[in-house]
């Protein structure tokens, strides 16, 4: 008995001990190790498809760029991409394009593909607008002598909310539409424009790491990540993303408050 009992407690620490060294934190790996070890095993094996993808993202961009100047609107940016995944395709030549299908993350474009359409139905609703509307209608109430203050204010944090949960690029446009309405209500001198273009950009920039819906990027990440085996919920994402875009979002309002309402760098 006395023996068994000494066992028994020898079995309860090692237990303990167990327990206690399964929750403490694994040490890091060290970033040098781990770049060898991603450069030994993901060496790039077919450099002639690497040249060929260079020259279709080339073509995509040069599309794109002359997509931007007036009266050039002969492609939409959808073609493009549509075009540029076509051409990649004929020019790899490969042969498992069954292989290539079933590796396309088809939930994830289809999930985008909703967003997007909800945005523009939002927008065709006129819910834009009306954001829009009642942001110009802020800035332009406030006071004279804090009307910069309160712009850089609502246009960063407003467009950083609204990237959040929209999509980036109609939160840039509806918020770019709000403050040039607000500055053509106003004169120059007492509220310029480029502060407010600034804190849009960064706004809707960054914003959108606070939801895993925020960007395309996000989106991608977290299917590709559950197919692999690591599932990240929407609201798990926002206890660490939303905290890091507050974060960042301060940093900009006080650059910005510094930049331009102290120094004036405008």
């Amino acid at each position: 008995q006395a023996m068994r009992d000494t066992v028994l407690s020898k079995v309860r620490r090692l237990r303990r001990r167990l327990k206690l060294i399964g929750k403490m934190p694994a040490p890091p790996p060290d970033y040098k190790e781990t770049v060898k070890a991603l450069k030994t095993e993901f060496k790039i094996t077919e450099k002639a498809l690497l040249v060929k993808c260079c020259i279709v993202l080339f073509f995509v961009f040069l599309l794109i760029i002359l997509h931007l100047v007036p009266n050039l609107h002969f492609l939409s940016t959808a073609w493009t991409a549509l075009l540029g995944c076509i051409l990649l395709l004929i020019l790899a030549d490969n042969e498992d394009f069954d292989g290539i299908l079933g590796r396309i993350e088809w939930s994830t474009m289809l999930f985008l593909a909703c967003v997007i359409v909800f945005s523009e139905a939002t927008s065709q609703m006129g819910l834009f607008d009306a954001i829009s509307n009642f942001t110009s209608n802020l800035i332009s109430y406030s006071s004279s002598n804090a009307r910069l203050v309160v712009g850089i204010l609502i246009a960063v944090w407003w467009s950083a909310f609204c990237a959040a949960f929209l999509t980036d690029p109609s939160v840039t446009s509806l918020m770019l539409r709000a403050v040039t309405v607000a500055v053509e209500d106003i004169e120059e001198e007492q509220l310029p424009l480029q502060p407010l273009i600034w804190a849009v950009i960064l706004g809707s920039g960054l914003g959108c790491m606070g939801t895993i819906i925020g960007t395309s990027a996000n989106v991608i990440c977290a299917g590709l990540a559950e197919k692999h085996g690591y599932n990240f919920p929407f609201l798990y994402y926002c206890k660490v993303g939303f905290p890091i875009m507050l974060v960042c979002m301060t940093s900009v309002t006080i650059y910005l408050m510094i930049a331009h309402v102290i120094f004036h760098w405008h």
